[in-house]
């Protein structure tokens, strides 16, 4: 077993126990195996975007003192950085949210907040970087004016042979994907 596989096995553990409930109470433990390289373990999290699981999974551990400070430090600020953004994010959702119902637009959000509060049950756990919208066809150029009035800049983009829209806010960090 080479070592970025041991990396990522424990990785997966511990996202595991971020998620699971303690039905129990019990006391949790994981114990990292010897000679972990704990920056790979934190390029693997970041790469699969799994840095906030990451870091409720070792703070969900009874043992949480064998693990480096300098690591549980580093994901507590990063942590903290996500929550943070992902509450700006929702704030911007849902006042899009307000404004395409104002104008009698019916959108769905899907992945990124949604996902998080519906899967994890926290707005913290999951990375995200933008705000993806289901729009009707029939919406789509109401729905453009209304982004553009905004301040988002529009482009098209296509893969898959399919069309999707991104929105970008200048003056902020907002995208939105519209499929």
């Amino acid at each position: 077993m080479n070592n970025s596989t041991t990396e990522f096995n424990f990785l997966l553990e511990v996202c595991k126990i971020s998620i699971s409930p303690n039905k129990n109470d019990a006391p949790l433990n994981i114990y990292p195996p010897k000679n972990i390289n704990w920056e790979t373990v934190l390029k693997l999290a970041n790469s699969h975007r799994v840095r906030p699981l990451l870091f409720l999974g070792l703070r969900k551990c009874e043992n949480q003192n064998i693990f480096p400070t300098t690591i549980m430090e580093r994901l507590k600020a990063l942590s903290f950085q996500i929550t943070t953004r992902n509450l700006i994010q929702t704030k911007e959702l849902v006042r899009l949210f307000q404004l395409f119902k104002k104008h009698n637009i019916n959108v769905i959000p899907y992945k990124g907040v949604i996902l998080a509060k519906e899967a994890y049950q926290n707005l913290g756990a999951r990375e995200f970087s933008d705000l993806d919208l289901l729009i009707d066809k029939k919406d789509f150029k109401k729905v453009k004016q209304i982004l553009l009035e905004e301040q988002y800049q529009w482009m098209s983009i296509i893969r898959n042979n399919t069309k999707y829209c991104i929105c970008r806010c200048a003056a902020t960090a907002y995208t939105i994907q519209l499929n």
